[in-house]
């Protein structure tokens, strides 16, 4: 039903108005907010909680008319149902996560997980997944359309100099935790990080070899030649000066937090450092990387080329002209139809239960023992 055709149940009152005023609303009330307003007259912004929306003009005779839609199509979309999962931390703190499941279907659906190192979610699920956010990575409504079921841990920051101690162990603890509702299929386990969310990805491959498959998108596998790469913005103007200290001050005092430099303790270098334990890599390892990304691509060439150097499963895919988030159109429908096809192909099919999905998507892909570079 689009949302010009559904009946207003809110009333937003008008300081100067005698009575209020009627104002069309969805099928949940989620939010109204008036955005303009004249005599009158008022103009809000209305939307429901599938994510369709309306600027809607509104008259003291409780006349309405609709001045623009967005999203109708999500109008008859059921979002996948968000579950809150309780577990503890690594110091024994009670966390709060979330799972996103598809619609049930015949079978448990297999299990992707999204990992942020440093986040920890409270008691409504994360603000940025929604079928109206415009999130163009780890989007955990459009792989439960896709019919998988999508965990988003807490995963609490790691004590200064080891992000990467433990860090397969602490997501598994959420995972474990999954498996003991019996929630999702946990032994068809996927994985896909970005940003450091990416380099969460490639540690967890050199600790564990649970997840059939994982992506890692503008990932960071070696953080002793990131602090010294320019940033690709500074080739093209390098009027605009260096970009040294933006990359040692992350590695050093960032997200990284490793508080030293690699000349004064190499080995923490080398711990956290994905690049040097690519030799325990054994689960297939999608790369997808933008060429004017801060997180440079010469990274995930380096991670690429080492697992070509042991003839492992990985594909290495390029975006030229896309920076730290794949956001041209064509690109994003490339992007998670390149996903959906390297989960399929190694976690199996799933209900086909579907939320929303790309006409043409592709399916499996047979299946590949050597890598591959696009």
């Amino acid at each position: 039903m689009a949302l010009e055709e559904q009946r207003a149940t809110a009333r937003l009152v008008m300081p100067d108005a005698p009575a209020p005023l009627p104002i069309v609303k969805g099928r949940e009330r989620l939010r109204v907010r008036a955005v303009a307003r004249h005599r009158r007259l008022i103009v809000a912004e209305d939307s429901d909680a599938h994510g369709a929306a309306a600027l809607v003009l509104a008259g003291p005779d409780g006349s309405r008319t609709v001045l623009a839609a967005i999203n109708r199509h999500l109008a008859d979309v059921d979002p996948a149902r968000a579950v809150a999962i309780g577990h503890r931390g690594p110091d024994e703190t009670r966390l709060t996560s979330w799972l996103y499941l598809p619609p049930p279907g015949p079978a448990k659906p297999p299990l992707i997980v999204l990992p942020y190192p440093g986040t920890v979610y409270g008691n409504a699920p994360p603000s940025d997944q929604g079928t109206d956010k415009t999130r163009f990575y780890t989007n955990a409504e459009l792989l439960a359309g896709h019919g998988y079921a999508v965990l988003v841990p807490s995963l609490p920051p790691a004590r200064r100099g080891e992000p990467a101690a433990g860090l397969a162990q602490q997501i598994l603890g959420v995972v474990d935790a999954v498996a003991a509702r019996g929630l999702a299929d946990t032994s068809r386990l996927g994985l896909w990080g970005h940003s450091f969310g990416g380099y969460a990805a490639g540690v967890v491959a050199t600790q564990t070899d649970r997840f059939r498959a994982i992506v890692a998108s503008a990932g960071l596998f070696d953080l002793v030649s990131l602090r010294g790469t320019f940033a690709p913005s500074r080739r093209v103007a390098p009027e605009d000066g260096l970009s040294i200290n933006a990359m040692t001050g992350w590695v050093e005092l960032g997200q990284a937090r490793l508080g030293t430099t690699p000349w004064a303790d190499p080995q923490t270098y080398v711990r956290n450092s994905p690049i040097f334990a690519a030799n325990r890599i054994s689960t297939p390892l999608l790369l997808l990387q933008g060429d004017k990304d801060v997180a440079p691509l010469a990274q995930a060439e380096e991670m690429f080329s080492s697992l070509y150097r042991q003839n492992k499963d990985a594909v290495l895919v390029t975006y030229w002209g896309e920076g730290h988030v794949v956001t041209s159109p064509a690109n994003v429908r490339d992007l998670y139809a390149r996903i959906f096809a390297w989960f399929d192909e190694h976690l199996g099919p799933t209900n086909e239960a579907t939320l929303i999905r790309e006409p043409g998507a592709r399916r499996s892909a047979p299946p590949r023992s050597a890598p591959r570079i696009r």
